[in-house]
C-alpha cells in the first residue's frame, strides 16, 4: 500500500510528472490512495478503479477509461446488436479492475440488444466478487449476473461446458502475464461459435494458444 501512495505522491507534487497509465493493480491503487486524488471521473467513482491519471489545473484526477475502451473493442469485434442476434452469454475470468469495467459496460448499454442475457464472473477471492456485486447493485439491469468463487482451472472447464453457443469468453486475469498458466486446462472446450477475448499481451499467452488450437479444430 505504501508503494502505491509513494508513487502517486511523486506524480502529484512533481511538476514534471504529467500523469500515468495504469495497466495492473488498478483497484488496489484506488483503494490505497483514493484520498490523494483531488477529483474522480464518474467511472472511477463507480468502478472504484483507476487506469489513467492526469493533472488538471494543478489537481490530480483519477480516470477509469476501461468501460469506454471495452465498449469500442467489443463493438469492433462483435458488431452491433450481437447479443440480440446470438442469444449468447458471457463468462469473465476475474473481478479486478478490467473485469469490473467490462461488466459495467455490458450492463449499461442503452440498447437491450447490446446486453447479454447472462454474465458469469469468476474470481479467486471473495472480496473481489463482493466489490463487484456492490457496484452491480447500483444498476437496474436486465442482465442476470452470477458470481463464482473459484481458483481451479478444471472447475472453469466445467463452467464452459454448461454455457450456450455464441459465448464470449473474457480472460482478464494475470495468468500468463505476472504468473504462468491459463484459467482453463487444455481439456476445456469452448462452446461452438464462441468468441475468445484475452486482455493479456505478454508472457506465455497460454489462453491464446488454447483458443487458437480450438479454432483450428472447430468453429470457435
Amino acid at each position: 500500500m505504501e508503494q502505491y501512495r509513494e508513487a502517486l505522491t511523486q506524480i502529484k507534487y512533481d511538476p514534471l510528472s504529467m500523469g500515468a497509465l495504469i495497466t495492473m493493480h488498478k483497484v488496489d491503487l484506488f483503494n490505497a490512495a483514493e484520498d490523494l486524488f483531488d477529483a474522480l471521473d464518474p467511472y472511477a467513482r463507480l468502478c472504484r478503479e483507476v487506469d489513467c491519471i492526469s493533472k488538471r489545473d494543478g489537481h490530480l484526477v483519477a480516470h477509469s477509461m476501461d468501460p469506454l475502451g471495452s465498449r469500442r473493442a467489443l463493438q469492433a469485434v462483435l458488431g452491433p446488436h450481437y447479443w440480440g442476434k446470438s442469444g449468447g452469454h458471457v463468462i469473465c475470468l476475474v473481478a479486478g479492475g478490467a473485469g469490473t469495467a467490462i461488466t459495467v459496460n455490458l450492463l449499461t448499454q442503452a440498447n437491450l440488444q447490446d446486453r447479454p442475457q447472462r454474465l458469469v464472473v469468476v474470481n479467486d477471492h471473495q472480496c473481489g466478487l463482493d466489490m463487484l456485486r456492490s457496484i452491480v447493485a447500483q444498476f437496474d439491469s436486465t442482465v442476470e449476473v452470477e458470481y463464482v468463487l473459484n481458483a481451479y482451472p478444471h472447475r472453469n472447464d466445467a463452467l464452459l461446458a454448461m454455457l450456450p453457443e455464441g459465448l464470449l469468453v473474457i480472460y482478464a486475469t494475470g495468468m500468463g502475464k505476472d504468473r504462468p498458466g491459463s484459467p482453463f486446462t487444455d481439456e476445456g472446450l469452448f462452446p461452438l461459435h464462441s468468441v475468445a477475448w484475452g486482455l493479456n499481451y505478454r508472457g506465455e499467452l497460454d489462453f491464446l494458444r488454447q483458443a487458437r488450437a480450438q479454432a483450428q479444430r472447430c468453429d470457435v
